[in-house]
Order: structure tokens, then C-alpha cells, then sequence
């Protein structure tokens, strides 16, 4: 048996001020409707026009400081680091119309295994007028984790510095401590220096722990940790 074929009306001729009109298709049938913006101005949510212009600023800036870190992050899994900072970003430009670092202070670089989980010891970071220096006390309980796998570890710390807005603004040093052994009866203290950056020239500190398992690099990102230790204040206006 032949299925017969669903009719459709016709299209009404088009109004006389054709110009403004469009044909819309659906499955009752054609007709005819104005234009956007033909009867009242088409206009972004202010909310969006906001955000998105925001985002045009913060998404780049994430980029570049993923980018100038990108030789430390050995061991690390970032996860959606763009994304997480980018949306600190655009907190500063929220409150002060500029781009800053104080949003991302305590900013974890893993947020599945985060440093705070396995250093257990307190890190004292002192600001010097020239310089920062980061201490660490060293002992039985400075990290958690199997034993059985990880026979020592050690700490970097990096300085990112410079100008946000500059395609090239951005700049790093970093310092690297001992290899320290998994051992009950070891101790020390940690200490790494950093030289502060030029007066007024917003900078960001951060602090990394890495794990090693007999001579080799921890596999597992869980043996590994980044985190931002303190920030630069935005100067008052």
C-alpha cells in the first residue's frame, strides 16, 4: 500500500515590507516574521557582555602564566588550570578593573591531590625588602606517604613576576632544596631564597614538593604537590 504523503500548506505571499521579513519553516507549515531587531534593538544581557568581555581578558593571561610554568610542572596533573585560574582573574578585574595575582593566593595546582595532603609540616614564608625566603622544618613528619614506594623528596620554589598585560611580561626563578631521604632519625631545615623583583612589579609565589621512588621520579601525580604560597597586594588606589 502506498503511503500517502503528509500535505503542507503553501507559504502566504510575503507582506509588502518584504525587506524586513523572513520565511521560518517548521512542520505545521511556512509563514513570515520579522526580522531581529526590526521592532525592538537586539541587545546582549549586560550580565553576559560582561562576563564574556572579562573572560577575552582572563582566558589569555591564565595561558601565559601555564605557559611560563610550564618547567616545573613536572609530575603534575593541572587539570582544567586555564579554566580555575582564569575565573580567579576575572574576580580582580571584578573588584579593581585590573588584572592581578591576589585572587589566586591558596590556589592548588591539583585540586585531585592537593599539597596539603601529604606535607604536614608548616612552611613560614619571611618578605624581606629584596628578598623572600621559605622555610620548611625537616623530620619524620614532614610528609605522608607509603614509605614502601617513596625513599625521598624535595621542594622548589618558584617566583613568577611581571606584567600581565605584556606578551612577553612574564619571568620565573626558582630555587631547588636537597634531596631529603624517608627516614625516621633525619632532620633539617628547609630553607630556599628568592630575590624580589623590581618595586611595584606584582609577583606570585609558589611552592612545590616532588617525591622520587628509589633513583627515579615519582609516577603517580598523587606524590606530587604545587601551590601558591603567597601573592603580591594590589597597590591602593
Amino acid at each position: 500500500m502506498q503511503r500517502k504523503r503528509r500535505k503542507y500548506r503553501q507559504a502566504p505571499p510575503p507582506p509588502k515590507d518584504d525587506g524586513s521579513y523572513i520565511l521560518v519553516k517548521t512542520k505545521e507549515g511556512p509563514y513570515w516574521r520579522r526580522k531581529r531587531g526590526t521592532v525592538k534593538i537586539a541587545r546582549l544581557n549586560d550580565v553576559f557582555g560582561a562576563n564574556a568581555a572579562a573572560t577575552a581578558i582572563a582566558s589569555p593571561a591564565a595561558k601565559k602564566i601555564l605557559d611560563r610554568l610550564q618547567p616545573y610542572l613536572s609530575g603534575l596533573n593541572t587539570g582544567r588550570f586555564i579554566a580555575n585560574v582564569s575565573a580567579r582573574l576575572k574576580q580582580s578585574l571584578a573588584g579593581s578593573g585590573e588584572l592581578n595575582f591576589s585572587f589566586l593566593e591558596d590556589y592548588d595546582l591539583q585540586p585531585d591531590w592537593p599539597l596539603s595532603s601529604f606535607l604536614r609540616s608548616a612552611c613560614s614564608v619571611n618578605e624581606q625588602p629584596d628578598e623572600l625566603i621559605v622555610q620548611i622544618p625537616i623530620d619524620q613528619y614532614t610528609i605522608k606517604v607509603n614509605r614502601r614506594r617513596v625513599s625521598g623528596y624535595y621542594f622548589d620554589a618558584v617566583l613568577l613576576y611581571g606584567d600581565l598585560k605584556k606578551k612577553n611580561g612574564l619571568k620565573t626563578e626558582s630555587e631547588t632544596s636537597p634531596l631529603y631521604p624517608i627516614d625516621e632519625g633525619f632532620k633539617a631545615n628547609c630553607r630556599l631564597s628568592l630575590i624580589l623583583p623590581a618595586k611595584n612589579l606584582p609577583w606570585i609565589l609558589f611552592l612545590k614538593l616532588s617525591c622520587v621512588e628509589g633513583n627515579r621520579p615519582a609516577v603517580h601525580p598523587k606524590y606530587y604537590g604545587m601551590k601558591v604560597i603567597r601573592v603580591t597586594k594590589p597597590a591602593k588606589s
